[in-house]
């Protein structure tokens, strides 16, 4: 389940009740650390997000309950290749701000790579995109799966 997390950035536009804030944010986390392969951002009112393929459905229905929300989000979605989709958000310019936050929560968010321990703060600070955080030194991919067992937290 996700976890709250700060959410000063939320604009008066969306219409998510307060108390409920967090935690769409915290999904949007757990979203981000699971499949967020590459971040680009386009230009200030577009982001792009490359996923896992795996995460389309789960972020579909996400995006969906965030439009109902806060409209003034347009997210896209296009098969990149056999593996991922990228994901489109756009924002009119009275809301790059928001989509700031969006992009900065996305490329920040701790990866889910298969289990593999939280690496040390300078490797981290070494990544250039979310999937090379997901790569061993020896460049392999990591590819194990998580312990059901074992859910990871990530703040």
């Amino acid at each position: 389940m996700a976890e709250p997390t700060d959410v000063d950035w939320v604009p008066d536009a969306c219409t998510l009740p307060t108390a409920e804030q967090p935690l769409r944010v915290a999904e949007f986390g757990e979203l981000f650390a699971s499949a967020v392969r590459d971040v680009r951002r386009v230009d200030p009112t577009t982001l792009h997000l490359r996923l896992d393929r795996a995460a389309h459905a789960t972020a579909q229905e996400l995006t969906e309950r965030e439009s109902d929300c806060c409209s003034f989000f347009t997210f896209d979605f296009l098969p990149a290749d056999d593996r991922t989709v990228t994901l489109t958000v756009t924002v009119p310019t009275a809301y790059t701000a928001v989509l700031d936050a969006v992009a900065d929560q996305a490329a920040a968010a701790p990866p889910d790579c298969g289990g593999s321990a939280l690496p040390s703060a300078s490797r981290w600070a070494s990544w250039k995109t979310p999937a090379d955080r997901c790569t061993s030194r020896d460049g392999r991919r990591s590819t194990s799966s998580a312990s059901a067992s074992s859910p990871r937290r990530w703040r």
